[in-house]
């Protein structure tokens, strides 16, 4: 028999002997909704008391067989084929005798680096046109988790955000790519999109991340003596560790080092689009309008410090801090909130170390360069400042020791990943959230794998920055 493929998504379409049928040619939808349930079953069978509960779920046995039967004629009679529907032993097949190709199967099993996988992947939502009806929720739930997952790995951003248009590290990655091809226009445009969905499906605002690109490319400029209003950008704190120590041990020998180290950074800080605007006797203080290049400046520091020619002695070992935010320039200097929390990331670390803020991480983790790791340290005290977050930047090629941060670490531990994406419970997550700000306790109960964990997780990381001391998994 001839090769008969079948469309579910992005639209349903069967393709037999040439010939593509759309649901407008069946005498009744249900023939379209058999076919449709039956490539989504394994191995395109079903047991027609399956058949008659997902389609028809209120009817007698009776008016459930009646109606099956009917919706198998109506599929054989718009296909043109007598086998479209076959029932054998209380079995339905669909194309039984055929090799049959279903798009959303291929995407189930398929290997997600092939392009066709990648291609059916990003066709569309399955079955858009029935987006209400009961039996397609655990279908499409699984597939669309398939396909956020190929299309993410592919890079195929704009495709992702077409199936999920909530998806901030899609519009987050989009928006990295317009600011550093210069489109400034694009990346407000992609913020408002962002911020329309988010809005619309979950009720939050845009990360600290995503509201940090769309500052950078409000205010791209760096230089000038005043700059009207708070501004948006990344700093970078160094500093050298046990250095009063090697001030006593060889004054001389710590002066010769400075010269080195003031060109060697200030040098590397410009080379990446950063300005150093104070010295601090024995660090720098640079300031950059994209993350993404200070953690590039940073790294390549350590590397040329690493690398040096040193004068006799102990080399040298740097400490550096980053965290961004808004901070108000002045006189040729910056002040503000986000200075004084580099300067507590930076006394943390210890030498040959590169801390940094969530906010950070979370910016520069969707484009990280080959090599470049971020690993999560856990919630520290800070002196002066709420519980923070701490990331530990490493390359492949940089001497990092694993020391931890020189503060007292918060207990717990954090909140785990969201693996996947949460579907049908936007008003479960709302009210659980009301509930949770009037509570100190509050319980989820229900059976084994009904979602309490997850729905717990997403309500936590949502609700994380109302609370001083985060959200913890315990």
């Amino acid at each position: 028999m001839g090769e008969v493929t079948v469309r579910l998504l992005g639209g349903f379409s069967i393709e037999v002997d040439g010939l593509t049928i759309t649901p407008a040619s069946f005498e009744r939808r249900s023939g379209a909704d058999l076919v449709a349930l039956l490539a989504l079953a394994p191995q395109r069978r079903l047991h027609r008391e399956q058949a008659i509960d997902a389609l028809w779920p209120d009817a007698t046995r009776r008016s459930g067989m009646n109606r099956l039967n009917k919706a198998a004629t109506f599929a054989r009679n718009a296909t043109g084929r007598p086998d479209a529907v076959l029932v054998r032993e209380e079995m339905l097949s669909l194309f039984p005798d055929n090799d049959t190709w279903i798009d959303a199967a291929a995407v189930e099993i398929g290997d997600a680096s092939d392009p066709s996988t990648v291609a059916a992947a990003g066709a569309g939502a399955l079955l858009p046109d029935l987006p209400y009806e009961e039996w397609t929720v655990e279908h499409r739930t699984r597939v669309t988790l398939r396909q956020l997952d190929v299309l993410r790995a592919a890079g195929r951003w704009t495709d992702l955000l077409a199936i999920d248009p909530s998806d901030e590290a899609a519009h987050l990655a989009l928006m990295r790519h317009a600011l550093d091809r210069g489109d400034r226009t694009e990346v407000l445009r992609r913020y408002d999109v962002l911020a329309e969905a988010l809005q619309s499906s979950l009720g939050v605002v845009p990360s600290a991340a995503a509201t940090a690109m769309r500052d950078q490319a409000k205010d791209a400029t760096l230089a000038g003596d005043t700059l009207p209003g708070p501004s948006t950008r990344t700093f970078v704190m160094t500093d050298l560790a046990g250095s009063t120590r090697q001030w006593e041990a060889d004054p001389g020998r710590m002066a010769s080092i400075m010269e080195t180290h003031d060109s060697l950074l200030t040098a590397t800080m410009a080379e990446h689009g950063g300005a150093v605007f104070k010295h601090t006797g024995d660090g720098v203080c640079a300031a950059f309008s994209s993350a993404a290049a200070a953690v590039r400046a940073s790294i390549e520091s350590q590397r040329r410090f690493q690398s040096a020619d040193w004068p006799g002695g102990e080399r040298p070992r740097m400490r550096i801090g980053i965290d961004l935010g808004e901070a108000h320039h002045r006189d040729g200097d910056w002040f503000g909130r986000p200075l004084n929390r580099t300067a507590r990331i930076m006394d943390a670390g210890s030498g040959d170390q590169i801390l940094c803020s969530p906010v950070v991480a979370e910016l520069v983790g969707v484009d990280a360069e080959p090599g470049v790791e971020m690993a999560d340290l856990g919630l520290f005290r800070l002196s002066g400042l709420a519980p923070l977050r701490l990331f530990r930047i490493t390359a492949s090629d940089l001497d990092t020791p694993t020391t931890p941060p020189r503060s007292m670490r918060v207990g717990g531990r954090p909140l785990p990943p969201l693996r996947t994406q949460t579907f049908g419970r936007d008003l479960d997550t709302t009210e659980l959230g009301q509930e949770l700000r009037k509570r100190r306790l509050i319980t989820l109960v229900g059976p084994g794998g009904a979602g309490k964990t997850h729905l717990a997780q997403r309500v936590g990381a949502e609700l994380a920055e109302q609370f001083t001391g985060g959200a913890w998994f315990c």
